[in-house]
């Protein structure tokens, strides 16, 4: 069993696929995203994932799940006659080969709606921190076909990225996955009917906007986007930006004039910026040589970097070239998409010393380029030039 930290799990089980693993990996999620300890069963084949689930399906309960997400009517009657035929009653390939042959269903179609699951199933593990271990005498043996077997990684990782670049941008509105959905007072009225059915049926100020996706076995995207809109006619609002409204609006009771006193400490007063870098020994390096004039965040992925952006008033970005998941450029343009981070300082962090580099940083949006190592010297005066620190005022 081994530990992996938020932003991590892709690149983990990336190394399953470099190492060919056929077997199952198990991962348990901790952290404080997650509500409460979540588990998820990962089948590989030839070290290609081919299946994310709650647990691992016997093959009848597979084709099940395949009947429900493909919408079929008529495979029950081929299901049982492929059950009394095949060979290895353990073989979900075989099984599944033979209802094939009924014209029920293309290969094609189901790799493209148990990947579409994958997805929305890792998407949920990758902000969790967590555990990991590996089964390999667990007869599972889904492949999709000879020379893929399953789930193209580039196809897995850029859809995850291109989705988180949604969900940063539904953000603005207080809109996450694991974002509670809340009902204003009044305006019931104005709710078209087939809408206050949902929203009665739905939300209950208590489940995430995940967990109502899971319950409806719809996408939390999509789900996501629908909620946008009602947001934006007043139907609905999410925990945190309800509570930004009601601190905002809450009027202070008439009292004498405080005297305002000074904190005991200023370190709420300096800037703050934030470190991407996956890298815990550069992240202590930078921490020792600018903590004493601003406040440092620190982040080890692009998921990070992008919820402690949204919830912090962030000077100055520090970002790392090279990160697993989603690079430092990749991310960098995400930023800059987003209307209130286009002005946000970006310094780009790399082992790189090439033009080529550092025309790639500048066309992503980056505002300076610095080549590590990265010491006290070198890093503070590009940092005062674009954040000048107030621990000297």
């Amino acid at each position: 069993m081994s530990e992996f930290q938020a932003g991590q799990l892709l690149s983990v089980l990336q190394q399953f696929h470099s190492e060919q693993f056929t077997g199952v990996v198990s991962v348990q999620v901790t952290g404080d995203i997650a509500s409460s300890r979540r588990s998820r069963v990962l089948a590989f084949w030839q070290g290609m994932l081919t299946f994310v689930g709650k647990e691992l399906p016997e093959p009848e309960a597979l084709a099940q799940l395949i009947k429900q997400k493909l919408n079929i009517a008529h495979i029950d009657g081929a299901l049982k006659i492929s059950a009394s035929r095949v060979k290895n009653k353990a073989s979900v390939r075989e099984l599944l080969e033979f209802i094939s042959r009924f014209g029920i269903f293309k290969w094609e179609d189901l790799e493209a709606v148990l990947k579409q699951s994958a997805v929305l199933e890792l998407e949920q593990l990758l902000p969790c921190s967590g555990t990991i271990s590996t089964v390999t005498d667990v007869p599972f043996d889904l492949n999709y076909s000879d020379d893929q077997h399953g789930f193209s990684w580039d196809y897995l990782r850029q859809t995850l990225a291109q989705r988180q670049r949604s969900w940063s941008i539904l953000s603005s509105s207080g809109i996450s996955l694991n974002a509670v959905p809340l009902r204003p007072a009044g305006n019931v009225a104005a709710i078209p009917e087939p809408v206050r059915r949902h929203l009665d049926q739905y939300v209950d100020d208590r489940r995430s906007l995940g967990d109502i996706a899971t319950q409806l076995d719809k996408d939390p995207l999509t789900l996501a986007k629908h909620y946008l809109e009602c947001v934006q006619k007043g139907w609905l609002m999410f925990e945190e930006a309800a509570a930004a409204a009601a601190a905002a609006s809450a009027s202070p009771l008439p009292s004498a004039p405080k005297k305002i006193e000074k904190p005991l400490t200023a370190s709420k007063e300096l800037p703050i910026i934030l470190s991407v870098d996956d890298s815990p020994i550069v992240q202590t390096m930078i921490k020792r040589a600018i903590s004493d004039r601003y406040q440092v965040l620190l982040a080890n992925s692009a998921v990070n970097a992008l919820n402690l952006l949204n919830s912090h008033t962030i000077g100055l970005l520090l970002l790392d070239v090279t990160m697993p998941d989603i690079d430092g450029l990749e991310l960098c343009r995400t930023i800059r998409s987003i209307s209130k981070f286009r002005d946000l300082p970006v310094i780009m962090l790399t082992a790189k010393d090439g033009l080529l580099d550092k025309v790639k940083g500048q066309f992503a949006g980056s505002t300076h380029y610095l080549t590590k190592p990265i010491d006290r010297e070198k890093l503070l005066p590009v940092i005062e030039k674009y954040l000048p620190s107030k621990a000297m005022a």
